[in-house]
């Protein structure tokens, strides 16, 4: 499937992140995005909209990570709650700044993005997951400061993508120095088709 446009600049809202499962041991690792494809929640027809499979491959780590997977669904175009919306948002844009394309308005534009993926491990009795997304950020630590015009977000929530800070409506997000299009190529086009799903 073409990539799908995400209908708002992620370097427009407040980066936040959070989600997801699987079996793996907490800590940082570092990651690509391997692929990142729009589908319906729920089914074609469920009425639900849509979301963001970003899949991330693990670079490094121990044997039972590296190499391995990691899905995240970002609810980008869910039809149902804003509120899901919001937080799809936050996670997308703390992803975007994390991988050093904060301006990528396209699902194919994130792919073959790296950053250092943190992996929260949840050992509770009768819990839905056993591991989630505790945050991103950028690959090496070596960070720059730059000024990203935002929306003022409706609450500050604590954790998020590796540091940024908001002051007086100004997020101040770090990205990865020696980021961006260059590594790719050049930018690639985004596709303005849409599924039903996401209109």
């Amino acid at each position: 499937m073409a990539g799908m446009d995400f209908g708002f600049n992620p370097a427009t809202v407040q980066p936040q992140w959070g989600g997801g499962g699987y079996d793996y041991p907490a800590g940082k690792y570092p990651a690509v995005i391997k692929s990142a494809t729009p589908e319906p929640i729920g089914g074609e027809n469920s009425g639900k909209g849509g979301k963001l499979v970003i899949e991330f491959e693990f670079l490094d780590g121990p044997p039972e990570v590296k190499g391995k997977t990691f899905k995240e669904n970002l609810n980008l175009w869910h039809s149902q709650s804003q509120k899901t919306v919001e937080i799809a948002r936050q996670q997308l844009s703390a992803l975007a700044h994390a991988i050093g394309r904060a301006s990528a308005t396209n699902s194919d534009q994130l792919v073959g993005g790296t950053c250092i993926v943190e992996i929260r491990r949840d050992d509770k009795p009768g819990a839905q997951y056993r591991n989630s997304i505790g945050g991103v950020e950028p690959m090496g630590g070596q960070v720059q400061q730059s000024s990203v015009q935002t929306q003022p977000p409706a609450q500050q929530q604590p954790g998020g993508w590796g540091g940024g800070q908001v002051q007086g409506g100004q997020a101040q997000p770090q990205t990865a120095q020696g980021g961006g299009w260059g590594q790719q190529g050049g930018q690639q086009q985004p596709s303005t088709d849409k599924p039903s799903w996401a209109s």
